[in-house]
This record gives C-alpha cells, sequence and structure tokens, in this order.
C-alpha cells in the first residue's frame, strides 16, 4: 500500500511538472552542429534541430549525464548524494520538455529532440529510479513520447545516421509500455527500423540501443523484457 501511495503521489507531480507551460531557462540560443563519443569510443552523431534552440546542446549534456548516472547506479536511488544530481537532470528534461509550446523550435524539434527527451526522462524513471512498468506516471510519459515522435514528419525527421538513437528511443518507450495501447506501434516501428538496419540477432538490437546509454549490469527480470521484446520484433520481420 505504502508503494502504491508513493507511485501515486510521483505521478501526480510529474504530470503538474509537465503541464507547467513555462520554461524556467533561456533556450534561445544559436544550436551548433556536435558528436559525442559514447562509452566504447564510437562517435554518435546527435541531430542537428534548429537555429533558434539549442537542443542538440541539451540532448548531448542529457545523454553524458544520463551514462554518468548508469556508470554508478544507487542501490536506491531515492537515497543520497546521488539523488541530487538525478532530480537536477530530472527538472532540466522537465524544462526541455514543457518548452515545446513556445514558438522557439522547429516543427522537426517535436519528432527528434522532445522524443529524445521524453525517452530520457522514461529511461531516469525506469533504470535509475527502478519505477515498475505499472508505475501510473508511466500513462503519461509513453502517450506524450508516442504524440511527439510520430508527428507527420517523423519518416523525413529521422536519418539513417541517428537511427541508432531511434531504437534507443523507440526501445526505451516499448519497454515501459507494456500492456498499454501504444507498444503495439513502438513495436512495429521498432521491426522497421532493425530491418532497415540489418539487425538480425537479439544482441545486435540490444547493443544498438545500450550504445546511446543504458545500465550494465545482470538483472534477469530487464533481460527478460528485452528478449519478449525482441521476440515481438522478429514476428514481424521473421526470423533470420
Amino acid at each position: 500500500m505504502e508503494l502504491q501511495i508513493t507511485l501515486s503521489f510521483r505521478a501526480d507531480v510529474c504530470n503538474a511538472m509537465l503541464s507547467n507551460r513555462k520554461p524556467r531557462f533561456n533556450l534561445h540560443q544559436e544550436g551548433i552542429s556536435l558528436t559525442m563519443t559514447s562509452s566504447e569510443g564510437n562517435l554518435e552523431h546527435f541531430p542537428h534541430t534548429s537555429a533558434f534552440c539549442n537542443c542538440e546542446t541539451q540532448l548531448t549534456d542529457i545523454i553524458a549525464d544520463l551514462q554518468t548516472l548508469s556508470d554508478n547506479p544507487p542501490i536506491n536511488a531515492l537515497d543520497g548524494l546521488i539523488s541530487d544530481n538525478l532530480y537536477l537532470v530530472e527538472r532540466r528534461l522537465v524544462v526541455l520538455i514543457t518548452s515545446f509550446s513556445e514558438s522557439n523550435h522547429k516543427s522537426y524539434c517535436h519528432s527528434v529532440s522532445k522524443a529524445c527527451f521524453l525517452a530520457a526522462l522514461i529511461y531516469l524513471y525506469s533504470c535509475l529510479r527502478d519505477y515498475p512498468v505499472q508505475a501510473p506516471l508511466f500513462d503519461s510519459f509513453v502517450t506524450s513520447l508516442r504524440e511527439a515522435l510520430f508527428s507527420s514528419g517523423y519518416e523525413q525527421d529521422w536519418q539513417p545516421n541517428n537511427y541508432s538513437l531511434l531504437v534507443w528511443v523507440l526501445t526505451a518507450g516499448a519497454l515501459n509500455a507494456v500492456g498499454r495501447p501504444e507498444r503495439s506501434r513502438f513495436v512495429h516501428e521498432l521491426a522497421d527500423i532493425v530491418k532497415k538496419m540489418g539487425i538480425t540477432r537479439f544482441q545486435e538490437f540490444a547493443d544498438t540501443a545500450r550504445r546511446i546509454v543504458w545500465i550494465d549490469r545482470e538483472d534477469v527480470r530487464r533481460e527478460a523484457a528485452w528478449r519478449s521484446l525482441w521476440w515481438e520484433i522478429e514476428a514481424l520481420t521473421g526470423p533470420r
């Protein structure tokens, strides 16, 4: 009962935060192109967005922060000094997401940058705060991700050089949309992308998503969720 009360409270808090339309800091800076080095030493290309915002800079910083937090995941992310870092990243993500109600973004920022920020928020709650997929806040998060990602420009906005990032976004959504209608759409899109990328095995799929950021620790429950997701993808693409 105590857990249910806590989750319900956090869901209300997060939904209230996401409904706040006023950005908390200035995003009207000139955008720049960028690359960053993944934990494996490979260059990851993040999407160029708009000269009217700095989404790509923000995204690079967010991914780097998540990588740092994921390298040393806490036993209980709600306790201790590391929760301060989690809270700062969480608040930053909420501010970034709510900023998309303003006019300082191009249309493709929604299906790319906003989707990435939402996926990062889902990742933070599911992997770093270790909330179960049944937590009510994921109802709002996965719905918001679906709406942001699958805009009219979805296919044009996501280019092959960013497919690895897209696999990560879709995977974060799919893993936390279990029992929700969004799961089917995420799985179908994953099947399409992995086919385009020539991915034929589970480990290739997992490595592609985890290359962006994921906790590197053994967890039977999470591994089973990944395997189940892959079987759904494989059912659509056919075993090869």
